[in-house]
This record gives structure tokens, C-alpha cells and sequence, in this order.
């Protein structure tokens, strides 16, 4: 008797243990499986808000950050060249150009160095 209630037991085991192969992670987000490979993380949209030229210097601002050329940002994007309506950067290894979704009219603006209580 002891010895059907054994292999009865052993027989559930056996055919419950692909129920334990399937075991989730609970601290997983969803829609991820476990096997999901890191190196097909989404690439970032680079977003170019403005071009700042001055006499001395050229910065852009790209997705928040200031850079001028030559400079490094985002941890993988290397500011190339600043041009008057677009950048040209290096991306993951492909250059791309960022253009200036909107154009404006410049104006001059007049800063007087001192100012005077009338």
C-alpha cells in the first residue's frame, strides 16, 4: 500500500515537472522574456530644439544638452558640424543629419551695457 502511494507520488512529480519549468520571474516586467537579448535596446530619437551661433562660438541643443562640435553627448552621439539650419552628428556609427523642425526669424537685440534710473 505504502509502495502505490509512492509511485503515485513519483508519476504527479514526473508530469508536474514541466509546470516547473515554466516558472516566471515576478520581479520581471511584462512582456519580457527571460532570454530577451540587451544589444536590440530601441534606438534614441535624436531631437535637435536649436542652433546657438555667435561670434566666437556655435553650440546645438539635442534632446535637452548643449553641445558645440567635436563634443561627445548622450554617452554615443558626437556633434560633427554646426551649420546654420542643422547638425551633422555620428550616431552608433552612421553619420545623420539633424535639421530645425521650425524656422524663425532672427532678430537683433540691443543689450546696453549700462543702464541708467531716470
Amino acid at each position: 500500500m505504502v509502495y502505490n502511494r509512492s509511485l503515485i507520488f513519483i508519476v504527479c512529480l514526473l508530469f508536474n515537472s514541466s509546470a516547473f519549468a515554466v516558472l516566471k520571474d515576478p520581479t520581471r516586467p511584462p512582456n519580457i522574456s527571460a532570454n530577451s537579448n540587451t544589444s536590440n535596446t530601441p534606438k534614441v530619437e535624436l531631437k535637435l530644439s536649436a542652433i546657438f551661433i555667435s561670434k566666437q562660438s556655435k553650440h546645438a541643443l539635442i534632446n535637452g544638452v548643449t553641445a558645440k562640435e567635436g563634443q561627445l553627448i548622450l554617452s554615443s552621439v558626437k556633434v560633427l558640424k554646426i551649420l546654420k539650419n542643422s547638425v551633422k552628428v555620428r550616431y552608433k556609427g552612421t553619420n545623420q543629419t539633424l535639421y530645425l523642425l521650425t524656422s524663425f526669424k532672427k532678430k537683433q537685440v540691443d543689450i546696453k551695457k549700462s543702464y541708467h534710473n531716470e
